[in-house]
């Protein structure tokens, strides 16, 4: 499980946790008169995490999940949602691909709405983009394809991560642990854009790539 960090200076992180799942961080700085912050403060913001939580997931659970968006606009209807779902599983696709591929939903609506559930930036493939290769020297290949997600820039010590679900708890951490001593900002992207970004063709068999390791 995911624990308060404080580091020197007057920092404060606490994730908001559902069980493993990942919801947010809530960061807490500048303490008046620039002293660290104390368990007392960690208890308080652990409070303040835990009610948040609770407030995040009612809303989440009241809703249609990443397709909201799409389903309050009339894009999609259930039985559509459900019928995507069911051919995303069936040939290893996501349903993002699937509703833009299959069903004709524009991409920018689709990343509105995914947006709006996990309350990052969208971001499209775009082959102008040259990712960072300083993050990306001692990350391997494979892992990024099997994890689906890349390092879309490195912002003065700050990696930009595009991943199809920041909410994952797990890959969170792997991220974190993979690129020790950077803040990590989250955008989300569909899965098969990702693999462009790694140029490799949304259409080529990925699920049997073995990659156990993240380093070289």
């Amino acid at each position: 499980a995911m624990s308060a960090s404080r580091v020197a200076c007057p920092l404060l992180l606490i994730p908001v946790m559902h069980r493993e799942e990942l919801l947010g961080v809530l960061e807490f700085m500048n303490k008046l008169g620039g002293v660290p912050f104390s368990d007392q403060d960690v208890v308080f913001g652990r409070k303040l995490a835990d009610a948040l939580s609770k407030r995040l997931r009612l809303e989440q659970e009241t809703s249609n999940g990443p397709y909201e968006g799409l389903l309050s606009l009339e894009l999609v209807t259930p039985d559509q949602l459900a019928e995507a779902e069911q051919v995303a599983m069936e040939r290893g696709r996501s349903v993002p691909f699937v509703l833009e591929t299959e069903m004709g939903i524009p991409k920018e609506e689709i990343g509105t709405s995914l947006e709006q559930f996990y309350q990052v930036p969208f971001m499209a493939y775009d082959d102008q983009i040259i990712l960072p290769e300083r993050l990306l020297a001692n990350l391997n290949l494979p892992f990024l394809i099997r994890n689906k997600w890349v390092p879309i820039a490195d912002r003065d010590g700050r990696a930009v991560i595009l991943i199809d679900n920041p909410n994952d708890a797990a890959r969170a951490l792997d991220i974190q642990r993979i690129l020790p001593g950077m803040d990590c900002e989250f955008m989300v992207g569909i899965s098969e854009d990702i693999l462009c970004f790694l140029g490799v063709d949304p259409e080529d068999d990925v699920a049997n790539i073995e990659a156990p390791q993240a380093a070289l």
